[in-house]
């Protein structure tokens, strides 16, 4: 009898680790994009992330941070993509997000800054800006909280000069490059991509954690996870080669590589 319970046991354990390896994964990206170039940049990935592991990924997206945090903290989405400042309050909020990775942004590793930047027919300094000035969503690393280190350290309060929050990066930039605005804020990704097309930086900040890969472990099992960190850190020169997010490879990463942001929680916008 205490043999056939054990060989229940074993099954039912095999079972679900058969079903927990079976699963489709719902993925959500950071809403700093628009659908179509989100879906362009993270469909590589997931195709072969679904050749490494045997799992289904399903990519969903949302347009305001708000929102991708809800539909997490619900349990409606498994693994989503953060940057520094959105995963420092998501852990402050939800026990359950947990940083697996994070995407190098070259290949020297895995850190990025943020760029404020006028037209270069405008603004040659930052004492010289008139706001307001262009900004992505609020809880973008890049936007405010960048924006508000930036200027302090020239005793510039951006709440005088004003500000204005656009839908994604590439907005801020197009505002900027129309005179909409005299100056905006946004990734050095973004800013080097678009820099020929007539932009001058003002000013940087300091070097983020680069964006994670963060599970939801109320919804994922950790056999699950760990699969999952195994095909990302067993990527070859070749296969990082064909992907546009994660060409550079990813990094180990843990909640400690986030407190930076301690420093300089007074720039949190509210």
């Amino acid at each position: 009898m205490v043999l056939k319970s054990r060989l229940c046991l074993l099954l039912l354990v095999f079972l679900s680790i058969d079903l927990a390896l079976s699963e489709t994964i719902r993925f959500a990206p950071l809403p700093g994009a628009y659908r179509e170039e989100l879906i362009r940049a993270y469909s590589p990935l997931l195709k072969l992330l679904e050749k490494k592991t045997g799992f289904t990924f399903e990519m969903y997206h949302y347009r305001s941070y708000e929102e991708l945090f809800e539909k997490f903290m619900k349990g409606e989405i498994d693994l989503i993509t953060m940057c520094t400042l959105t995963y420092y309050q998501l852990k402050e909020k939800y026990q359950h997000a947990k940083a697996i990775a994070s995407f190098n942004r070259d290949p020297k590793g895995a850190s990025y800054s943020c760029i404020l930047f006028s037209a270069v027919d405008g603004p040659h300094r930052l004492k010289d800006m008139v706001g307001p000035i262009a900004l992505p969503q609020k809880m973008s690393t890049c936007g405010y909280f960048s924006a508000s280190i930036i200027l302090s350290e020239k005793n510039i309060s951006l709440e005088k000069l004003g500000y204005r929050f656009l839908p994604t990066h590439e907005d801020v930039v197009k505002a900027v490059l129309a005179r909409e605005y005299g100056a905006g804020m946004v990734s050095r990704k973004v800013f080097e991509k678009y820099k020929g097309f007539g932009l001058r930086p003002l000013g940087e900040s300091p070097r983020w954690p680069s964006l994670p890969l963060v599970a939801n472990t109320k919804t994922l099992p950790p056999e699950v996870i760990r699969k999952i960190e195994e095909a990302l850190f067993s990527l070859t020169p070749e296969e990082q080669k064909k992907l546009a997010e994660g060409r550079y490879g990813f990094s180990k990463v843990s909640d400690e590589d986030f407190n930076i942001v301690e420093k300089y929680k007074r720039h949190i916008p509210k």
